[in-house]
């Protein structure tokens, strides 16, 4: 049963919660379902972390390409018709179609940087979340060779023998040579990678010529987050995800 928060604890005061509201127009109990997720990101001190959260399985597709940090900047645009699905979220093609957002920006640097995924779909596939131009940013939930790939300003770290694409991925850079990736919360590899700066418009779905036909039901970006925050975000989103039935 869904924890309910407590009346004097509730977000629904705090502006960024009313912003996210106010643009995305849910409907019912959505509203607090929404109003809980900001309200758990910020306790967390992820939401300072963000500069984009997505929020795919969304009621309608304009809510589900809203950027929540900052809603109306940011926001993501349809490229090559990729499919929107209620409460579920936009799958790719695998071959042209994806999500494009804003240049990677404030508080994403090159030495401190986070991208995830949520991915609801089984299977090899192509990149899940990049950038238009760039292989130096890019996160691969299970590729070709059954591995889930993090890739964040700097080359590749890799974790084989991956075979279940779906649930919540993170990639992080945390200095000019520490990146770790998650797997639902759970740090799942460790690498000391040169950071590489990348400047280049956030996509989901792609990244450079490489495309995702997986179901995406939340995606981020932005800067390093802890161990403590990245299952602090998995707990938060999969509580959110579970309300709307996407989980």
């Amino acid at each position: 049963m869904r924890r309910v928060i407590p009346a004097l604890l509730r977000s629904r005061t705090d502006p960024d919660a009313e912003r996210v509201i106010g643009a995305i127009l849910p409907t019912g109990a959505r509203a607090e379902v929404v109003d809980r997720l900001v309200y758990d990101l910020k306790v967390a001190g992820v939401w300072s972390k963000m500069q984009g959260l997505y929020a795919l399985a969304g009621h309608n597709a304009a809510a589900a390409r809203t950027n929540w940090i900052t809603p109306g900047t940011g926001n993501l645009t349809e490229v090559n018709s990729p499919t929107f699905t209620t409460d579920r979220g936009y799958t790719g093609n695998g071959s042209t179609s994806y999500l494009l957002g804003a240049t990677l920006g404030s508080p994403y640097t090159q030495n401190s940087a986070n991208v995830g995924v949520w991915v609801l779909t089984n299977s090899q596939s192509g990149a899940d979340a990049g950038t238009t131009t760039s292989n130096r940013f890019r996160l691969y939930s299970r590729n070709g060779a059954d591995a889930s790939v993090f890739r964040v300003n700097g080359t590749s770290l890799t974790v084989s023998s991956v075979t279940d694409s779906t649930g919540y991925r993170v990639g992080v850079r945390r200095s000019a040579t520490a990146v770790e990736g998650y797997l639902n919360g759970a740090s799942i590899g460790t690498d000391s990678i040169a950071s590489e700066a990348v400047s280049a418009p956030f996509t989901i779905l792609r990244d450079d010529t490489s495309y995702s036909a997986h179901q995406i039901a939340l995606a981020h970006v932005g800067a390093a987050l802890s161990t403590t925050e990245t299952l602090a975000a998995y707990t938060a989103f999969n509580t959110y995800l579970s309300a709307v039935g996407a989980v």
